[in-house]
């Protein structure tokens, strides 16, 4: 089943999608972390955030989403009070590790 299709509910979690590249798992999750939810969107590249980023413009969706440019072993730099998940292919990591 496809992350985005998943019957769970992510109301007001922050979600982290890490090489979220064009971004269709990041913004597949907005739905799911509702109104009061976060998405952060993380590559390394800057033309596919931007590209993210001008996408969450036209949707009107940008005050929920975040653009951080980083390499996965970057992500230590990221600081939250927040729980964050994180999308990985068929995984999912908060602070504490895999579940």
């Amino acid at each position: 089943m496809p992350f985005c299709k998943m019957p769970v509910s992510l109301g007001g979690e922050t979600v982290l999608d890490v090489g979220c590249g064009y971004g269709p798992l990041a913004f597949g999750t907005l739905p799911l972390v509702g109104a009061q939810g976060e998405v952060l969107f993380c590559d390394t590249s800057p033309g596919l955030l931007e590209h993210c980023r001008a996408l969450a413009s036209k949707l009107e969706v940008l005050d929920r989403c975040q653009f951080l440019a980083a390499s996965a072993d970057d992500l230590a730099l990221v600081e939250t009070n927040a729980l964050i998940r994180a999308a990985l292919g068929g995984f999912r990591i908060n602070s504490e590790g895999l579940f």
